[in-house]
């Protein structure tokens, strides 16, 4: 957790100063942005995929629980009734984790993807040419 804390954290720096090298028109702010732009999806995609995994691995333990519990209440139907609860709440957490996926992963490359497209523009391009490359 640490880890993607300082990850994060080095992407926002990142994202900063290729923020301020646009704001005054450096050319190396394009280097500095597309660079974090990779670097985000890449980091975007791991993550992603790892707070995946752990979801299905704690989910196990979270249904065991959910069942025990029924059981202990004497919900309706006894330990029939709680195992086919349990079942229905699993396979709903399973789609709510995917689709949970699915939109972190659009969330994440939204801002990355858009600064892609936006270097790529000709007309972009030609008014970039004009850009200072000196390093002041």
């Amino acid at each position: 957790m640490l880890g993607s804390g300082a990850v994060d954290i080095c992407l926002g720096a990142l994202l900063f100063l290729g923020a301020m090298l646009l704001l005054f028109r450096k050319r190396f702010a394009i280097y500095v942005l597309v660079f974090w732009a990779l670097l985000k999806m890449l980091v975007g995609v791991v993550g992603g995929f790892f707070n995946y995994m752990m979801q299905q691995e704690q989910l196990p333990l979270l249904m065991e629980q959910q069942k025990k519990a029924m059981e202990k209440a004497g919900g309706a139907g006894g330990a029939a009734g709680a195992e086919q609860v349990a079942d229905m709440v699993s396979s709903a957490t399973e789609i709510f984790s995917t689709v949970a996926l699915v939109a972190g992963l659009l969330w994440v490359m939204v801002l990355p993807v858009f600064i892609l497209i936006w270097f790529i523009r000709p007309k972009i391009r030609r008014d970039m040419a004009t850009w200072s490359s000196e390093q002041e």
